[in-house]
Formats: structure tokens, sequence, C-alpha cells
């Protein structure tokens, strides 16, 4: 008994059992919900066509042709962008000057050509400018060689044209895949081009493992649109097929199924129907037989209006355009319109007409060159205002500048030469205004002065 209690007892531990899944509960683990789905990459990646059409040069062309929106968000937002000219700003070129400059480029229709190279870097994702001159192509563009009579063409290329190849590896001394490493880059039609001979436009750049896929250019436009696009283009396919079914004839006819066993009776039943839709359509009536039935089956499209509305709301986003720039759709409900111009005006400032600064430079100090014969230091561009206004707040505008101007004048700040100068520059008469012989201020003033109401002064009185 005693010996018992002193025999210490091994202890085993006991390894838990491990509950054996069968076939139905498997399955329940297996079933993702619809909650743990949204948390998941699966569904992000099953969305995900995991190339780029930038790569797609036919596809994006005729996209373009054919497709009517993709032509609007190419375009649109170029031609809203450099609608004008910018002023040309320099301390070292007079008034006179300057006109000329601008004169010549809109002779030789320079500052098109360079808003139609912007519109193939927004389709292709690059563009060029090519430079062509009477100088060897594979040497360095002399743009002090230039002058009035040497001849120069703008050609704009899309990236296809230009085949750009980009030499080397990329290492640490080259990490932008954009810059080349050889001095003739460039293929124009088999020709080898000298790289400052070509003004290059880049579109929207990739993230660093895509970079290498687009061979030194950027993204095209189309890129960010391709699921939407494809939304609204499934939605006006439904739309035309379903036109065709919107009015269904249904014709009871009787002893139809035993007539249909014999081919003399299948053509006198296709005889009677035809003849029945002829009588329809020429005297807007029907003629049956009495056990004859018929019928007219029509379908409503609710909803795809508002599928359609949904669908032009997604692109307008992609693009952050808004819908009455593309569309031609005014504003609905209270809203104006306005903040959404002012959003869509600050993309154009973003997008393009920064990015294109540097370039429409380039061509000023060539345009200088050619028919000034030297190119200023100072050379920079004023874009005019995006935002339009209004017949009447244009000429509230005017009316208010004017009186700044003279009241600056009439305060001894300005000069009446300075006076006649700002009005004429900012246009504030139909017809610009020059001094004669008197002055035109010195008739002002007196104008003012007899407008101005008389005071009678006290007669002096008499002495005695």
């Amino acid at each position: 008994m005693s010996k018992n209690k002193n025999k210490t007892q091994v202890i085993i531990p006991q390894q838990p059992q491990r509950e054996k899944l069968n076939s139905l509960t498997e399955l329940a683990l297996g079933i993702q919900t619809q909650q743990n789905q949204i948390s998941q990459p699966h569904t992000a990646e099953a969305n995900l066509r995991r190339y780029m059409i930038s790569q797609n040069r036919m596809l994006l062309s005729y996209l373009y042709v054919e497709i009517g929106i993709c032509q609007t968000l190419i375009d649109q937002p170029v031609d809203d962008a450099l609608n004008k000219m910018p002023e040309i700003v320099s301390e070292q070129l007079k008034p006179e000057d300057v006109e000329t400059v601008k004169q010549y480029i809109q002779e030789h229709n320079w500052f098109e050509t360079f808003k139609q190279a912007e519109k193939w870097k927004r389709l292709y994702g690059g563009s060029g400018l090519f430079i062509n001159t009477p100088q060897n192509p594979l040497s360095e563009l002399r743009i002090d060689r230039l002058n009035k009579d040497t001849p120069i063409e703008l050609y704009a290329l899309d990236r296809w044209e230009l085949c750009y190849q980009v030499s080397g590896e990329v290492s640490v001394n080259n990490l932008n895949v954009g810059d080349a490493l050889t001095d003739t880059p460039y293929n124009i039609y088999g020709q080898q081009v000298h790289k400052t001979r070509v003004l290059q436009f880049k579109g929207k750049e990739a993230p660093s493992i895509l970079k290498l896929q687009l061979m030194g250019w950027g993204m095209s436009e189309v890129e960010r649109l391709l699921r939407s696009l494809n939304s609204f283009l499934k939605n006006q396919d439904v739309i035309f097929e379903l036109l065709d079914e919107a009015k269904v004839d249904v014709y009871g006819i009787n002893g139809f199924s035993e007539a249909l066993m014999t081919a003399e009776g299948t053509d006198r039943i296709t005889k009677q129907v035809q003849l029945v839709n002829q009588l329809k359509s020429y005297l807007n009536a029907i003629v049956r037989d009495k056990d004859d039935e018929f019928d007219q089956k029509t379908m409503t499209f609710a909803g795809l209006s508002d599928m359609h509305e949904q669908n032009r709301m997604a692109i307008a986003a992609d693009l952050k355009m808004p819908i009455t720039k593309l569309w031609g759709v005014s504003a609905a409900g209270f809203n104006s319109g306005e903040d959404d111009i002012e959003n869509y005006n600050s993309m154009l400032e973003a997008e393009i007409r920064i990015k294109s600064r540097q370039n429409l430079i380039m061509l000023v100090k060539i345009a200088c060159q050619v028919t000034l014969g030297f190119i200023p230091e100072d050379i920079d561009l004023v874009f005019p205002p995006l935002r339009i206004l209004s017949a009447e707040q244009e000429e509230l505008v005017k009316e208010k500048q004017f009186n700044r101007v003279l009241q600056a004048y009439s305060a001894g700040l300005l000069s009446e030469e300075q006076f006649i100068d700002a009005a004429n520059k900012a246009n504030l008469f139909p017809i610009d205004i020059k001094i004669d012989k008197k002055g035109i201020l010195a008739r002002i003033k007196d104008k003012m002065a007899a407008a101005q109401p008389q005071i009678p002064q006290a007669k002096p009185k008499d002495k005695k």
C-alpha cells in the first residue's frame, strides 16, 4: 500500500484532437462572402487587363477616328488651353518687334502645328515637333545661322513616326529612360535625325516597373478611360439592339401548326403575313380572319437613361472634364456649372499649359532669330485667361480699368503718353487714340470742368 503511494505516476501529455473536416465543412470554409471579397486583393486583380494599350498604335488610331468621345477628349483640352497665341514678354523687344514675331508664327502656321503635336501626345503618349531646315539632319541644329531667307518647316509627328531608340542600359548614370545616350536617337522614315531637331512631347509618366515598356515615352490619355468607355459603348449597343425590338407584332393564325407541316402551308402562311404587313404599312389597318388574333408588344426602356447618365459621369470623372465640355449638356439643378469649369481650367493649366511652355518658348526663339536676327535672353510667355467673360462683364472690367488709369493720371502718377499707352494696350476704346497738337487729355479736362456745376460767387457791395 505504501509502496504504491510512493510511486510517481508518469503523465503522458494528451495531444489535442484535430477535428476532421468533412466535405460540407470544407465547402463552407472555402466560400468567400461579399464582405471578405471586398478586402481581398484578388477582386482588384481580376479587373485588371495587365497590359497597356499605349503600345497598340492601330487600336488608338481607330478609336480616335471612329469614336467621337475619343476625339473630344484628345482635341478639346488642347483647343481650350491653347485657344490663342500667348503674349510674348521681353524687355529687349519693342512692341513692333513682338508683333513681327507673332505675325511670322501665324503666317507659317507654327502655332497650329504645335497644337497638333500636343494632340498626338495625348493620343499616343508621345509626339514630337520636327524642325526641318537645309542644315545636315545628322548635325546639331544651329539656330544662330538661321535668317529670313532660310526655309523652315515644322512637322507634327507621333511617337511611332519618330522611331525613338534609347541606346544603352538603365543604370545609375541613366535612370531616366527618356534620355537618349546617342546624338541621333530619331529615325524619321529612314532618316537619322539629331536630337536637337525634334522638340519632344511626353505623355503622363508611367510607374518605373512599366516605364521600360514605353521606350522613353509616356502613357496615352485613353489608358485611364478604357473601362468607363467600354461601359458607355456597351450601353449604346444594348439601346441599339432594343430599338429593333421595341415594337413586335404577334399574329395568332388559326391552324398555324398544321399548316407548317407541309411546304404549301408554310408558303401560304408566309404570304399571309407579308400581305398583312403591306396593308398595315400602306392603309394603316389590319386585315385578318375572324378566327385569327393580332397583338402588338411594346418594350419599355426604363432605367437605360439612368445607366447612360452614370456612364457619362464616369467618363467625365476619369478625364477630369465637365459634362458640359464632353457632351454639351448644361448643369442641372441649382448648379450653374462654374465650379466644374474652374476645376477644368485648373487641369488645363497644370497638364497642358505648364508642360508645353518650354517647347513653345523654343519656337518663339527660332522665330526671333529668323525675323529679328537675335534671340532675347529674357523671353517669357503670358497665356490669356481661361475664363471667358460675358459682354456685360467685359464692359464692366473695362470701365473699372479706365477709371483707375484716369485717376492715376489726375493724381500726376502717369504722363499723357503713359495714359494713352495704357488705354491702347487694354483696348479700352474701339480704336487706338493718339496725341494731337492740343492734346486729347486737355479736351477731356475741359469737358470735365464744364460738366461740373458752377457755384455763383457773391457780388461785392458798392462802397458809398
